[in-house]
């Protein structure tokens, strides 16, 4: 009876690791992946933003300097 308690026991903690591994395997791969995507997505918005503002006040600077 003791050893089926035990063998349970031990499948149980076999099982939790197993389980808390791939967990924190997921979240960790899953976490970079968003990451890295929301990080390019904001770089992207951000030098579109900024490329256009530099760009209109060039444009703006040279056409009230040549006109």
């Amino acid at each position: 009876m003791t050893r089926r308690i035990a063998s349970l026991l031990v499948r149980l903690l076999i099982g939790l690791l197993i389980g808390l591994l791939t967990g924190l395997l997921i979240g960790l791969l899953t976490g970079l992946l968003a990451g890295l995507l929301t990080g390019l997505l904001t770089g992207l918005l951000a030098g579109l933003l900024t490329g256009l503002l530099a760009g209109l006040l060039t444009g703006l600077l040279a056409g009230l300097l040549t006109g």
